[in-house]
């Protein structure tokens, strides 16, 4: 692509012509989400100590000097499991998601497309699951399996698949009597092409919204399987697991130990939301124009 048509490209860009606001939210969230990815990224540089190394300072030290979140009740660098457990939480959210979103899109087009019986047998066992919260499902799943990083990931995926399923069937169940998909049925195209060449491509930007937002919602129930017991087994550092053990030295003033996971845990389900409402913006705009 040339300098000339990139240039005509940005600002031809549906970005500037939304409210001001809206822009603000969009990069404010990117931002958040992009620093928060590259501090998981680059953990291995940027923490100071190994987050497993207990006695790596003194017991239970306040923030300051080599320790800039303090030390844990074992004496490991709260900064340092912090890091690390940030890095543990997106691999989770971002695998959660994509099992999550990839079973219940594909299913959903197939199943809103075609109808019928086919539809009426999957959509069963969707709204079985669907009449659980999905951190209840996750919170199943998550005993039945055990606590491990790879049942996490199951366990929070297999809860968020009807949210996916459901709302992707539905917009397939609405293309589906269009007058251009009719109209690509009478010159006799496959019904596998109009799949992939019309419906799956207009349920892109839905899907894309569904699945940032859902990072943050994935988020979520790592820290509360984590904090729970029923999500990444210690010494793993996770954020969920590192509030639960500071509920035992939050009475006695380590405030720190607390506060540091829970900032974390916060900013990356704002920037998520954010980021997430942004595109919603942006490319819900787009949905209904097309």
């Amino acid at each position: 692509m040339s300098y000339q048509k990139l240039r005509k490209w940005i600002n031809n860009s549906r970005f500037w012509k939304l409210p001001n606001e809206v822009k603000i939210m969009l990069v404010t969230g990117l931002v958040i989400v992009s620093i928060l990815v590259l501090m998981a990224v680059f953990a291995d540089f940027l923490s100071p100590f190994d987050p497993y190394k207990i006695g790596a300072g003194p017991l239970l030290n306040p923030p300051g000097g080599d320790y800039p979140l303090g030390t844990d009740n074992l004496g490991r660098d709260v900064y340092s499991r912090c890091l690390y457990g940030m890095r543990l939480s997106l691999l989770i959210g971002f695998g959660a998601t994509l099992l999550a979103s990839s079973i219940g899109s594909i299913v959903g087009v197939l199943s809103g497309y075609f109808g019928g019986i086919p539809d009426r047998v999957i959509t069963f066992p969707m709204d079985a699951i669907w009449a659980l919260p999905s951190f209840m499902t996750a919170l199943l799943i998550s005993v039945i399996l055990g606590p491990t990083v790879e049942n996490t990931v199951l366990a929070i995926g297999i809860g968020w698949i009807p949210s996916y399923y459901r709302t992707v069937r539905s917009l397939a169940i609405s293309l589906r009597v269009e007058d251009f998909i009719n109209a690509e049925i009478s010159m006799g195209a496959s019904d596998l092409y109009i799949i992939f060449r019309h419906v799956f491509p207009l349920c892109f930007s839905v899907i894309i919204i569904l699945m940032t937002m859902g990072i943050s919602h994935s988020v979520i129930s790592v820290a509360g399987l984590g904090f729970l017991g029923l999500g990444v087994p210690p010494p793993i550092p996770e954020l969920g697991s590192e509030l639960a053990q500071a509920r035992h030295v939050i009475l006695i003033g380590a405030w720190w130990t607390i506060m540091a996971p829970s900032i974390f845990i916060f900013a990356m389900i704002l920037g998520f939301n954010l980021a997430g409402e942004g595109l919603n913006r942006l490319l819900g705009a787009r949905l209904e124009e097309i």
